[in-house]
């Protein structure tokens, strides 16, 4: 509203405002033309991690006993010992009092985290399927949920969607795997991207200031 009244009172014209556009999405990679389209929003809102979907729910559930999908390995952007991780890792704390014995391939950090056996990735938002198939760390889907936002799901054993299908919040995507180019157990790779998937990894955000506010389904 500050920059409307400017534009109205003739301090800041509208060829102002779309060269300023301009040299954000010049700056940021995107097409400049001073436009602030769907694409632009978005990428102005991811910087004070302010990307959001509605309906959107984390890619795990809750446990029935309230256990919380917790994210053990962070974005690239605050993991600098892991430059080319361009999405979260998410486990649940293991409690060996109520979970089946694990064997160790299927746990993480000495057993303290694992993902329950038969556990299916849910989608974020609602949206269409664009990848479903097979990749060297396993099965993987994105969605894409317009406005140029998409979302990732790594190490999948299972495929339950297909290239095209239409998907609404928390559908199963497919079953909770490992990655064979990886020493971690069972787990979930789970990435946030923004413009155009074809530039990939161009357009990663950090998921996790996103997830920070966003709530968690039931299982």
């Amino acid at each position: 509203m500050y920059n409307v009244e400017r534009v109205k009172s003739g301090l800041l014209t509208e060829r102002d405002l779309e060269t300023l556009v301009a040299f954000w999405q010049a700056a940021h990679g995107l097409q400049a033309d001073g436009r602030c389209g769907p694409v632009t929003t978005v990428s102005v809102r991811k910087i004070s991690g302010g990307v959001s979907l509605p309906q959107a729910r984390w890619p795990l559930p809750k446990l029935r006993d309230g256990r919380l999908p917790t994210i053990t390995s962070g974005h690239a952007a605050q993991n600098p010992e892991r430059p080319n991780h361009f999405g979260v890792d998410i486990f649940y704390l293991y409690n060996p009092a109520k979970d089946p014995p694990e064997p160790a391939a299927d746990h993480h950090r000495e057993g303290r985290w694992f993902v329950p056996a038969g556990m299916s990735a849910r989608a974020f938002g609602p949206g269409k399927v664009v990848i479903a198939g097979d990749a060297p760390t396993g099965h993987r889907v994105w969605i894409d949920h317009g406005g140029g936002l998409f979302s990732g799901y790594f190490h999948l054993r299972t495929l339950a969607v297909a290239v095209g299908q239409e998907v609404l919040t928390a559908t199963p995507l497919g079953e909770v795997g490992d990655s064979p180019t990886g020493p971690d157990g069972r787990h979930l790779h789970f990435e946030l991207y923004i413009g155009n998937l074809n530039e990939y990894p161009h357009g990663t955000i950090d998921p996790q200031p996103v997830l920070a506010t966003t709530d968690v389904a039931d299982e």
